[in-house]
């Protein structure tokens, strides 16, 4: 734990070297002050009689939201559009949609990240939507508002783990969300974190990602665990299944990802990542 802190911070300060040399980072409220004139300003989506869900997103909630993002559309979404949204595909939704309030999301200033919110009606807890070797492993933890800064990245390579390998892994329709304001924790039992010998933790969620790999959409969930070790776990959009065991290509992925989103949180003044006993 103290070993990563001092590399933690070491590269942090790095980072910090950077920023300072282009101007002072603005720190945590200075950003939430932009996100709350942006997210104020947006204005509720009609209501659709036919939705529009991608064809290699199965369900119907996710596949919603992700459709007003592949089509660019800003705005507010209640519980009656995932209501429509879900009746609409004749599929239940593994999403406990009934929890949410309202979702925002903004354009950003020009050049500039944009941005998203989740408001749930109270602070959630939830049994994780998603199975994991026919167990529902643990808890989806939430505080009651959320919000993100967004940014898109059409193409981008990374690193393979194989040296082997004829060349890096190739992404493409690259959305990621850093966690500015609020808190995603993955609560996992411990029964389960002990049959699987570490392989999953609890994971302090920092950003969330959905991108296309191999031709397929994804999307991922990148943080820490308790101890600062990162962590990351994948869905399949087309299957609605989580990828585990995780490939070392997918890690590789959650890695690069996570690097992406604790940097530009930084360059903004912003800790990605507090340990459990330091928060206030």
């Amino acid at each position: 734990m103290a070993g990563w802190r001092i590399g933690g911070a070491l590269g942090l300060g790095l980072i910090g070297v950077a920023v300072w040399a282009a101007g002072p980072p603005r720190g945590r409220e200075a950003v939430l002050e932009e996100g709350e004139i942006r997210l104020s300003s947006v204005k509720p989506i009609p209501v659709p009689d036919r939705p529009y869900v991608p064809v290699d997103v199965r369900d119907p909630v996710f596949g919603y939201l992700a459709g007003l993002l592949e089509k660019g559309i800003y705005g507010v979404v209640v519980t009656e559009h995932l209501e429509v949204a879900e009746r609409a595909s004749h599929r239940r939704s593994s999403i406990p949609f009934g929890l949410v309030e309202e979702v925002r999301r903004a354009p950003g200033r020009p050049g500039g990240a944009g941005w998203a919110r989740a408001c749930f009606f109270e602070r959630l807890k939830v049994p994780v939507p998603y199975s994991i070797l026919s167990y529902h492993p643990g808890s989806l933890v939430s505080s009651a508002v959320v919000t993100f800064q967004e940014w898109h990245i059409p193409r981008t390579s990374v690193p393979h783990p194989d040296p082997a390998a004829p060349g890096p892994i190739r992404l493409e329709d690259v959305t990621l969300w850093a966690v500015i304001e609020g808190e995603i924790i993955i609560d996992i039992h411990g029964w389960v974190d002990a049959i699987l010998g570490g392989k999953l933790d609890d994971t302090y969620v920092v950003g969330l990602a959905l991108f296309r790999y191999q031709g397929e959409r994804l999307a991922m969930a990148v943080g820490f665990n308790a101890e600062g070790k990162g962590r990351s776990g994948t869905l399949d959009l087309m299957t609605d299944k989580i990828r585990f065991p995780s490939p070392p290509e997918l890690k590789a992925i959650g890695r690069d990802l996570r690097g992406r989103v604790v940097r530009h949180l930084a360059r903004q003044g912003i800790p990605a990542w507090i340990p459990p006993g330091e928060r206030p």
